[in-house]
């Protein structure tokens, strides 16, 4: 958990939530084991403001708030405590559909002031900065990838299709460029070939003789730098479209968890073709040749037994 966030949960001793939040976060949350938002979700106060809901029986500590929302606010700013948050900006609510948690047009301002109660972002800032920190893991997890090995080794072609090392950076950058850039209309300052450009289509996969590692390595880099600043700028509900999808209107949640799946998805390339190469994992202790030779001949003759005729 980023250090700013960390800092945002340790000021609250409450958390309001919507009927439509409330019902999504209590059916995952209370088993959850991703920690620490996990403990410190369920065990925080949670005031739920809803005209349809009963109960709110199912997620310990929280209740359900009876009566107006703006006074029921008004009595907590009145009391000792800490911050009470929301799971959504009161200027998204209405756009995102929640309609039993409205932005009121007395209470937000006034919450939005240093004063005890303001409401601002909790769980959707918890959500973009995990994923974002995932994505920041993984694009490191795929420059490693390159260390130690030839010009030739990160260049050639390692599967009947062409796959190779530098190829994948290559597309990454090209993509996440485009993804966190001219969706939500904050272009790449550099030159990027249009998405719908035939001639150019495969270009990304694999790198010219007069490319070299250092040049897309750095371009990579810079494609981080310019996604961060977007993703930093933006809401997880911001718009943008995607032209080259068959349902372009998304959300910055959308394209971050694109960029998630794509980026892993490649660094599991990544994975099985550097261990082609050199026998590298990437993991923590590597095991020596021996271990690998035992680990592959127990399966193969778990293979070999399978295909046999019984």
């Amino acid at each position: 958990m980023g250090a700013a966030l960390s800092r945002t949960l340790d000021e609250q001793d409450a958390v309001l939530l919507g009927r439509v939040r409330f019902t999504e976060r209590a059916g995952c949350w209370p088993t959850s084991t991703d920690e620490p938002f996990a403990s410190w979700i369920n065990s925080t106060r949670k005031y739920v403001a809803s005209s349809t809901l009963d109960s709110v029986d199912l997620w310990s500590n929280s209740t359900l708030i009876k009566g107006s929302l703006a006074d029921f606010i008004a009595e907590l700013r009145e009391q000792p405590g800490g911050t009470l948050r929301a799971g959504r900006s009161p200027r998204n609510q209405q756009r995102r559909g929640d309609r039993d948690l409205p932005p009121d047009p007395i209470a937000v301002p006034a919450l939005s002031s240093a004063h005890r109660g303001r409401l601002v972002l909790v769980i959707d800032e918890f959500a973009k900065e995990y994923l974002h920190g995932d994505l920041r893991e993984i694009r490191a997890e795929m420059v490693w990838k390159l260390d130690g090995l030839s010009e030739y080794d990160i260049r050639r072609p390692l599967t009947a299709t062409g796959t190779n090392l530098l190829g994948l950076i290559k597309h990454l950058a090209t993509w996440e460029a485009r993804y966190l850039g001219e969706v939500f209309d904050r272009p790449f300052p550099e030159p990027l070939p249009r998405w719908d450009d035939a001639a150019a289509r495969g270009a990304d996969l694999w790198a010219t003789a007069d490319e070299t590692r250092e040049e897309i390595i750095a371009r990579y880099q810079r494609v981080w730098e310019h996604a961060d600043a977007t993703i930093n700028a933006l809401d997880i509900d911001a718009p943008g479209y995607v032209p080259w999808w068959p349902r372009p209107n998304v959300k910055l949640f959308n394209i971050l968890v694109h960029r998630l799946t794509e980026t892993n998805r490649h660094a599991g390339h990544a994975d099985i073709l550097r261990e082609q190469l050199d026998g590298k994992t990437g993991a923590s202790q590597e095991r020596d040749a021996a271990f690998w030779a035992d680990r592959c001949a127990k399966i193969e003759r778990a293979a070999q037994a399978a295909a046999s005729p019984r």
